[in-house]
This record gives C-alpha cells, structure tokens and sequence, in this order.
C-alpha cells in the first residue's frame, strides 16, 4: 500500500457524519465518567473533613496530624473507579471506530449503534492487544529511566573532586540522558502505536484471536517499515504542529485572564473557551483522519482490495493479491439450442406432391390349350 494512498483514505473518515456521531457520543460518556469520578473524590475529602475538622481545631492550635489521610483514601477509591469505568469504554471506542473506518473504506455508510456493537463484540481480543502492547510500553519507559540514571551516574563519575565541576557535569548528564531516553520512548511509542495499529484491525475486520493478530500485525509493519515509518513521521507532525498553533493562539488569551481589568479578564477566559472547544473539534479530527489512515493502510497491506468508488478516492489503487495459483472461475453452460423447427413465414405455400413413377405393364398371358372337339 502506498504512502499517499494511505493519506488520501484517511480523509474518508474526516468527511463521515456517522463516524462524527460515534466520536460524540464517545465524548460524552466520557465526560459524564469524569463528573462521576470527580463527585466521588470530592465526597470523600469533603465527608471525612466534616467529621474529623472539629477534633482537628479542638485545641488551641491547628494540628494536622489528627486529619486522617482521605486524600489517599479518596485517590485510591477514585483510581479503581476510573478503571473499572474508564477501561471497558475506551476498548470498545478503539474497536468500535476502527469498525466504522473499515465500513467507510468500502463505500458503506458509518452507524454509531454499529460501532459500539462492533466494540463490545470485540472487547477481548482488542483488550488483549492493546494490554500486551502497554505492557512491552511499560517496560520500554524503565530501561529508559534507567539508560537515563546510567548518563547521569556515568557523567558524575567522571568528574573531577570540584563541587561546582559535578553539579556541572550532573546537569549535563540530566539534560543529555532526558533527550536520549525520551528519543528512545518515543520511537518505541510510535513502532508500537503501528503494531497496536495492525493487530487491533486484524482482531476487528478479520475477526482474528488477540495472540495470532499480534503475530500478523507484527509481520505486517516489518513487511511494510518504510511507509509505516513515513506514515508514523507524518501523523506525528501533524498532531505536533496543530498542538504549536494553539498553544501560541493560547497565550495572548492567558495573560488577559490575569489582567487587572474585569473586561479583559473576562474577554480572555471566554476566548480560551473558545479556542479549547476549537482545538478539541479539531483533535476529534485529528482522530478520524488517523484511525482512517490506518485502516486504508491495512486493508492495501493485507491484500482487502476495494474499488474506487468503495472509498471515494481518486487515483486508488487495489492491492496486489498474494501470490499463488490463479482462480479460475469454471465456464458458463452452453445455451439450450432449440430443436423445434422453424414455422413456415407468411406466404409460403408447399411445393406440390412429386409425380407417381409410372406402373409396370402386366406380363402377357400363356395361350389356352386346344381342346378336343
């Protein structure tokens, strides 16, 4: 699968207003879990206030020592929460929109309802992926932390007895050991997103178990590194570069919210509304282009051709299918051939009856013998 190709079919996805929807309603079931989650963490430290603040202001002074921790308490019950609720949504929205970018890259009309079918339905295996994916994450982040304490280590030691020659070559150590481990997480981090990437896919379109789509998602992005990595770079620039602009747009309106006047105090908090619910409209977008961009990808790397019109993109290309011996379709039947013969057409009339061969003459009859008188 091209390159380009894969970039143009990402732009299906952009243009849905089903996939719009399934991303709405995504965003609100997750902003009514954080309403939830907030509510609990608030009603715990509030609760546990209300009980103990008056033992705690009881003597002459303040002692915090007899405020019990409710902050933990509420932390740890916040985070369980947030884990039982969070978890199952955000599977089934991965599976659920690689689903409905997998409909719009055959020409067939994205459904929120079906979306979130699709999600649930495959929640294990996708669950599956995306944990064995974290996981090798995870691991990736402390060797990374360590290659970091190893620099720092390493650049101190070689330092001379002088204070002020280790603080200096400890400070290089950190800003040197920071740039390479976070190179290091984020390369493992994007090589990762592509497998995550092509095995979640294999798992929802080709309905594959969670241990054989990491297999084949795995052989997909080595068989295919060069325009994975491209694709990687240029999906990456992008977010990056739509971040920068609002993040400069931001700043003017920042600084008027701590302005003395009530008037631009209040001009810059509505404009960093308005530029948040901008920059979330546009990260949304962001999201369809890429979960379409992966898709049209696989589909080409995984030889699931679709015509041009199936995705709406001039100049696509179906992949070229795997190797092996061609399929033949067997031939039609030959047509049934009529043995009726044909009517007479209009004026004809028959041809007369062949004449009689002419009869033999009779053969001439013996003489009567003579008789006696």
């Amino acid at each position: 699968m091209k390159y380009a190709e894969s970039l143009r079919g990402g732009w299906v996805g952009v243009g849905s207003a089903g996939a719009w929807g399934f991303l709405a309603t995504a965003y609100v079931v997750f902003i009514v879990i954080s309403f939830v989650l907030t509510a609990v963490f608030v009603g715990i430290v509030g609760l546990d206030a209300l009980l103990t603040l008056p033992n705690a202001l009881g003597g002459a002074t303040f002692d915090p020592s007899a405020l019990p921790p409710s902050l933990m308490t509420a932390a740890l019950v916040t985070g369980v929460l947030a884990l039982v609720l969070l978890m199952p949504v955000g599977v089934a929205f991965n599976g659920g929109l690689i689903h409905l970018s997998n409909e719009l890259a055959q020409g067939r009309k994205a459904r929120v309802g079906d979306g979130w079918k699709a999600g649930f339905k495959n929640w294990g295996s996708v669950f599956f992926v995306d944990f064995v994916v974290g996981l090798i994450w995870s691991v990736v982040a402390m060797l990374a932390l360590m290659l970091l304490g190893l620099i720092v280590v390493g650049s101190v030691g070689l330092s001379s007895a002088s204070p002020s020659d280790t603080l200096g070559r400890g400070f290089v150590g950190v800003c040197f050991g920071a740039v390479v481990a976070y190179m290091v997480v984020l390369a493992a981090g994007m090589l990762l997103q592509a497998w995550e990437a092509m095995s979640a896919r294999r798992v929802v379109i080709e309905h594959s178990r969670g241990g054989e789509a990491l297999g084949r998602g795995f052989e997909l992005v080595r068989r295919n590194f060069g325009t994975v990595l491209l694709l990687l770079i240029t999906l990456f620039a992008i977010a990056l570069g739509v971040s920068v602009v609002f993040q400069t747009v931001t700043v003017p309106f920042t600084r008027l919210q701590g302005s003395s006047s009530q008037g631009a105090a209040l001009f810059g908090s509505f404009g960093g509304l308005a530029i948040a619910l901008v920059n979330m409209v546009i990260s949304a977008g962001i999201s369809l282009f890429t979960y379409s961009v992966w898709t049209t990808f696989y589909r080409g790397a995984a030889g699931l051709a679709a015509p041009p019109a199936a995705i709406g993109v001039a100049g696509y290309a179906p992949a070229v299918p795997p190797e092996g011996p061609a399929y033949m379709p067997p031939p039609p039947p030959p047509a049934p051939v009529d043995s009726t013969p044909p009517a007479p057409s209009a004026g004809f009339t028959t041809p007369p009856a062949p004449p009689e061969p002419p009869q033999a003459p009779e053969p001439p009859q013996a003489p009567e013998p003579p008789t006696d008188a």
